[in-house]
């Protein structure tokens, strides 16, 4: 290494000259206020609105996920789920209390449903429904199934139900 002028002039081993001019921390600090001035302050902030990329995570208020499913996982979020069947009237059994198993392809053993009838347009084939539901007692669920009871007569038209889980 070699000096000349105030600056250091370096060669590498491959031929290639380095000029190198030492500075000192004052250098360095000088004009630093200049360079800062417009930078965003301490007190520096967004509104939500203007947010329109990334991941938010839960701490600042956010979902910490890029999906829907995923923010409900990181939330502790329920999700619904929502079934249709219908209770057929050949498939009650014969003597009181009737019952009848009907397959409901993703339900668990562990859900509490909330289920009602489905109604139609056709007022008198509605009241024949409600009619019917309400001879329905209880419903129970299994996996993958549910059974419903009647614990005196049993309905005389197939019942449209419809099941919301919450899980």
């Amino acid at each position: 290494m070699t000096e000349h002028e105030g600056l250091q002039i370096y060669k590498d081993a491959g031929g290639n000259c380095y000029i190198l001019y030492p500075i000192t921390k004052a250098h360095l600090v000088e004009g630093l206020d200049e360079l800062l001035d417009g930078k965003a302050a301490d007190g520096h902030n967004h509104a939500a609105g203007d947010i329109n990329s990334g991941v938010l995570p839960v701490a600042r208020g956010g979902t910490g996920a890029a999906t829907a499913e995923q923010a409900r996982t990181n939330l502790g979020a329920a999700k619904a789920v929502s079934y249709t069947v219908t209770l057929p009237t050949a498939s009650w059994s014969s003597s009181a209390p009737h019952s009848m198993t009907v397959t409901v392809t993703g339900i668990l053993a562990t859900d509490e449903p909330i289920i009602d009838c489905v109604l139609s347009g056709d007022t008198a084939a509605s009241k024949l429904i409600l009619e019917a539901w309400g001879c329905v007692s209880r419903i129970t669920t299994a996996a993958n199934s549910i059974t419903a009871y009647c614990y005196d007569k049993k309905p005389a038209v197939n019942i449209p139900i419809k099941i919301k889980v919450v899980r």
